[in-house]
């Protein structure tokens, strides 16, 4: 990512099941878990979906004329099964957006059709990453103190290990973490005697897990590999 592409959110906790988000210009928002007045997590989804698409609706129209009414609903059914998990289904936008009579009322009737269109392929962006189905990646950042107590790896990666990652064992999910050399700069584990003798040529990460460590790289659909 670059400096023109990069859109970013800062998160922190305020207390139990409450949440404060900043961005980059410092606007802040609370969200919660729907016991309050806050909003969700998933309402906030669904007002960025209306908010993208009436952003680009309402510049286009407005070229023509003035609206007397606009508004948006987004409604959505939050579903759970076995397959995906929580999720939402039937995702709808409904604008209800009203011109004067005229010229140049009749012109952004005219236009409004279309606008919707344009914004749902290919203006919106939240939307569109929605509907193209854009996956999601997580990473966790280790203290120089939790790498130190990982356990040594037992195999470096060889040449070309991006796409076959090596894989340590350990109790849970294999959870992609941010590259414990950058992002800790935390000293490399002391090699064992079963440990190749050169070094890393590939980075990868280790995530803390009990009394063990994991191993995982970006591609992070292999099985584990638990030779030595």
């Amino acid at each position: 990512m670059s400096d023109d592409t990069l859109r970013s959110v800062g998160i922190e906790r305020a207390e139990l099941g409450r949440y404060e988000v900043t961005n980059v210009r410092g606007g802040k928002l609370t969200i919660g878990g729907g016991a309050d007045t806050d909003f969700s997590p998933v309402e906030l989804l669904l007002a960025a979906i209306g908010g993208c698409t009436a952003v680009d609706v309402d510049y286009i129209t407005s070229k023509r004329a003035e609206p007397v009414r606009f508004s948006v609903t987004v409604t959505a059914d939050k579903l759970r099964d076995a397959e995906h998990g929580n999720h939402l289904e039937n995702l709808l936008v409904t604008f209800d957006i009203g011109f004067a009579d005229g010229e140049a009322g009749d012109a952004a009737r005219e236009a409004l059709p279309t606008a919707v269109q344009r914004s749902h392929d290919r203006l919106c962006t939240v939307s569109r990453t929605v509907e193209i189905g854009t996956p999601v990646s997580t990473s966790i950042k280790l203290s120089p103190s939790a790498v130190s107590r990982c356990r040594t790896v037992s195999r470096w990666p060889r040449p070309g290990c991006r796409r076959t990652p090596p894989w340590v064992p350990g109790p849970g999910p294999r959870v992609r973490c941010s590259d414990w050399r950058a992002s800790t700069r935390a000293p490399r584990p002391t090699r064992s005697s079963t440990t190749a003798t050169r070094a890393p040529t590939c980075a990868f990460s280790i995530t803390r897990s009990g009394s063990s460590c994991a191993v995982a790289s970006s591609a992070d659909a292999r099985g584990p590999d638990t030779g030595a």
